[in-house]
């Protein structure tokens, strides 16, 4: 990978429990060592590994294990596509739904799988 360019867009992709988050800046200014980013972050301006894992990118000045990387056309339609996934479950976990929706909406949702949606005891042996 090549050094980073005033303009360069990055990402840093950051794990919390089971989801993701994106967080995008522009190289707005280079020394001679680092890359200083639009939210203040400085990037040490050479590519290796980030941290124990297989990401090759740029590190974070005085934080080796938070790795950034040049923004792609797929990683932005991933992070477009996560933050839908984000709204989609916040709006549905803001909803108090009645017993009779949930059974409602149970029964669309896997009703039409043909599968029993009756509980039914183990029979002990």
């Amino acid at each position: 990978m090549r050094k980073l360019m005033v303009g360069d867009q990055v990402v840093r992709k950051t794990y919390i429990g089971n989801t993701s988050s994106y967080l995008f800046s522009d190289v707005v200014r280079l020394t001679s060592k680092r890359a200083i980013l639009k939210n203040g972050i400085q990037l040490i301006n050479e590519c290796h590994r980030i941290g124990f894992s297989k990401l090759v990118g740029y590190a974070e000045y005085g934080g080796s294990f938070k790795g950034w990387q040049l923004a792609t056309p797929e990683l932005r339609e991933e992070a477009e596509a996560h933050d839908l996934k984000q709204k989609k479950i916040h709006w549905f976990n803001s909803l108090r739904l009645t017993n009779e929706q949930k059974v409602i909406i149970y029964d669309k949702c896997f009703g039409y799988l043909g599968l029993d949606t009756t509980l039914t005891e183990a029979k002990n042996d």
